[in-house]
């Protein structure tokens, strides 16, 4: 399309802002996303509150829209404002802990032009000032990315695309038999039937939706109140976040898009969920229980029958939205990511510290001398939960083939302090002296380089760009039986091959200081949970005794550091890599799945490792290792200012715990 046929305006005063309401949520109904974050009405109470003015003390009204033939047919949602380093900064209306999906509206066919005149107009003579343009929470299949990522390369702006965190939805089938006969895993199914008939034996239980039309003060009031007593919500139901949150109820009211559920107990308000009914989904935006009935879990009880109204209904997903917590996970929700997308002019420096690719990055020129390659074409940052920064970059050999490469930057010092991910120099070591004889079983080493001018350490590894993560498979059985019968290979070639003397070694110091950390950071939770204390102190004790070096391991063996691709597994990130026991790496990859899942993958890494038969100790290895796990991630890295009750399954761990105990007689 021609984009002087595209006549492009700025929206900076609310009259304005108020008089598109209509027309924009008529051009949401057709645009390439439609998700209740971007309704006209939850925009404005918003903005009201500029993100409960934790996120944005202050802004400015940008957003910019697009009409062919008088036709709204494109719609920035922008504002100006600053970043927390004090720069100039565009982002999206909704950003960024408030709003989980947030994207530019556009019909499919003009989203390229409007792209275009979009960076055109805020680079303009006439366009604000701004260093940086952050588009929060789009979704990874997001159209806008690649649009923007083509109009800011041709323009000599920087794009960086970052995975924020995961996000959960659940495809719906067409009765409630079928979800869970097909959706969900035999030990999670059990234990929601048992949830189920349990309270529905309790008199005077029952659940509902408010009707729109009927949403009271006390209706928004008790949300507010039930949501004040679930640890993990209490700290962000600040007065600015409240207000703003009642806004929003009231406005999804109005416009018929609300489902506010409450269940009653003997007419208590036991559990509440708030959820917006859009576009054949239903959006599960939070939920919450009241403590007084915890035992009953009349909050995981509601979700099931919102669940089973959305099958009623007629809607094909519901969508947790932002976070990947085991209760989505065992409600059969699929996992994806939320991205953001960042432009930057002229210099990647001006990103801030607040985001992932904090570092100084090496030049173009620094880069391309140290990959040995003709020219970088392209740099795309990503997260990849590693403590690295990284980035794909599109590079072209002196042969003008092109080539991507995946780059992870660190100090050229190993991590320090406790830690059990040792850093990129430390896998730069793991790479080029342990891996060698895995090649096309592991990522290829491009190279390694330092970079003066920054300090930086470079490794350069192959880019496997079709691999999806084991984790994230519809069906993962077979890649995890490949993966376990993988990794007793490898601990099988580590029992007698040389030991570099670089590789870290998991000694009683290391298991204690776990323990200890554990102990330290789950204090305040120590009355709630009277055998906790004993449980770090015995593993204090009794670790380092059990889980005595034995062979080369990963480190890190979870699914989510496998990589499927072409049918095969390739396992990644390794700066974990150490001597200790194997057991723990069956342990991480057997974290989270249900109990037949898990049996079969212990099964073939035992027949795999130890064909003549199994040892008699290896139970109570197993059983310390998981112990291990459990404690080193209450003690992790910031457990202290992070650990929250509510993300961690507590059932999980005493019955690890009760299983050590009973094994170590």
């Amino acid at each position: 399309m021609n984009t002087e046929a595209m006549q492009i305006d700025v929206i900076r005063t609310l009259p304005e802002w108020h008089a598109l309401q209509s027309e924009w949520n008529a051009l949401l109904d057709r645009s390439i996303t439609c998700v209740p974050f971007l309704r006209h009405e939850y925009l404005s109470a918003w903005w009201q509150h500029l993100g409960g003015c934790r996120e944005w003390p202050q802004g400015e009204l940008h957003a910019i829209t697009g009409r062919v033939d008088g036709r709204l047919v494109a719609a920035a949602p922008l504002f100006l404002s600053e970043d927390r380093e004090g720069r100039p900064v565009v982002a999206l209306i909704g950003s960024d802990a408030i709003s989980d999906y947030l994207d530019i509206l556009a019909e499919p066919a003009f989203l390229p032009p409007f792209a275009d005149l979009l960076l055109d107009r805020l680079s303009g003579d006439v366009g604000p000032e701004w260093k940086a343009m952050h588009l929060y929470n789009l979704r990874e299949d997001s159209p806008t990315v690649v649009e923007l990522r083509r109009a800011a390369a041709s323009r000599g702006m920087h794009f960086y695309l970052t995975a924020l965190s995961a996000c959960c939805r659940v495809p719906l089938p067409h009765t409630w038999n079928a979800y869970l006969a097909e959706q969900l895993e035999k030990k999670a199914r059990h234990e929601l039937r048992r949830k189920l008939a349990r309270l529905e034996k309790v008199p005077g239980v029952r659940w509902y939706f408010v009707e729109n039309s009927a949403v009271a003060p006390r209706d928004v009031a008790d949300l507010l109140r039930i949501m004040a007593e679930n640890d993990d919500k209490r700290d962000a139901l600040t007065p600015g976040f409240s207000a703003q949150l009642a806004d929003i109820v009231r406005a999804a009211a109005r416009g018929g898009w609300l489902r506010l559920g409450f269940l009653e107990i003997e007419k208590q308000r036991a559990a509440v969920c708030l959820a917006f009914d859009l576009g054949n989904c239903l959006w599960i935006y939070n939920h919450g229980m009241s403590k007084q009935f915890g035992h009953l879990s009349p909050g995981q009880v509601l979700l099931a029958y919102v669940m089973q109204w959305a099958i009623r209904a007629g809607r094909t997903t519901v969508d947790f939205l932002r976070g990947d917590q085991s209760y989505k996970l065992s409600l059969g929700a699929v996992r994806r990511n939320i991205m953001l997308a960042t432009i930057a002019r002229y210099d990647s420096t001006l990103m801030g510290n607040h985001l992932p690719m904090k570092d100084i990055l090496p030049d173009d020129d620094v880069l391309a001398a140290g990959l040995d390659v003709a020219a970088i074409e392209s740099r795309t940052g990503i997260d990849v939960h590693s403590s690295a920064d990284c980035e794909i970059v599109t590079c072209r050999l002196h042969d003008s083939t092109i080539k991507t490469i995946f780059c992870k930057y660190g100090p050229l010092a190993e991590v320090e302090g406790p830690t059990h991910r040792f850093g990129a120099a430390y896998e730069a070591h793991v790479y080029g002296g342990l891996l060698g004889p895995w090649a096309g079983q592991v990522p290829q080493l491009h190279g390694v380089f330092l970079d003066e001018t920054t300090g930086l350490l470079v490794l350069a590894l192959e880019h496997l760009s079709e691999a999806t993560s084991v984790h994230r498979l519809t069906n993962p059985k077979a890649a995890l039986i490949a993966a376990a019968r993988w990794i007793a290979r490898f601990q099988v070639a580590g029992e007698t091959a040389e030991i570099p003397s670089f590789l870290h070694r998991y000694d009683t110091e290391f298991y204690r200081l776990w323990a200890q950390r554990a102990a330290q950071y789950t204090l305040p939770l120590h009355d709630r949970y009277p055998w906790l204390p004993e449980l770090c102190e015995v593993g204090q004790r009794r670790l380092p005794a059990i889980l005595t070096p034995a062979t080369i391991i990963h480190g890190e063996y979870q699914a989510n550091n496998i990589l499927h691709v072409e049918g095969r597994n390739v396992p990644v990130d390794w700066e974990s890599a150490a001597l200790a026991a194997g057991e723990i790496d069956l342990a991480s990859l057997t974290w989270g799945w249900d109990d037949d899942l898990r049996i079969a993958i212990e099964r073939e890494y035992s027949l795999a490792r130890w064909p003549d038969g199994i040892p008699s100790e290896f139970p109570l290895r197993l059983a310390a290792a998981r112990l291990y796990l459990q404690l080193r991630w209450l003690g992790d890295e910031e457990g202290e200012v992070n650990i929250d009750e509510s993300s961690i399954d507590w059932d999980e761990l005493e019955a690890v715990a009760k299983r050590f105990e009973a094994l170590d007689r």
